[in-house]
């Protein structure tokens, strides 16, 4: 597999809900690598399996970080899935929390 090809620290995934469930997230998610923990064998194609970690987003803001289990081709979120790779700075007088 071409180095292009392979999960970098940075990008933001498209994680689908057999890869890793959560509540009110049905069709997936959006998850920041922010660190690797580790290769974890190979999938049916002979891929690479890689536990990588980060925030996920939950359609409003970055929320808490989760390992989940990708192979090492694992596609990008595309832009109308996820937000920017960054935390979103917060209005003036505001925050990002919801409360």
């Amino acid at each position: 597999m071409d180095s292009a090809d392979r999960v970098k620290q940075g990008d933001v995934l498209w994680i689908e809900p057999d890869q890793c469930a959560l509540p009110d997230l049905w069709d997936g998610f959006a998850l920041r690598v922010d660190a690797f923990l580790g290769v974890d064998g190979y999938d049916e194609r002979g891929v690479n399996l890689v536990w990588v970690r980060g925030p996920y987003h939950n359609g409003r803001r970055w929320c808490d970080e989760l390992a989940v289990l990708v192979p090492d081709d694992q596609p990008l979120a595309e832009p109308d899935k996820a937000p920017p790779s960054s935390h979103a700075a917060a209005p003036a007088g505001g925050s990002n929390d919801d409360t």
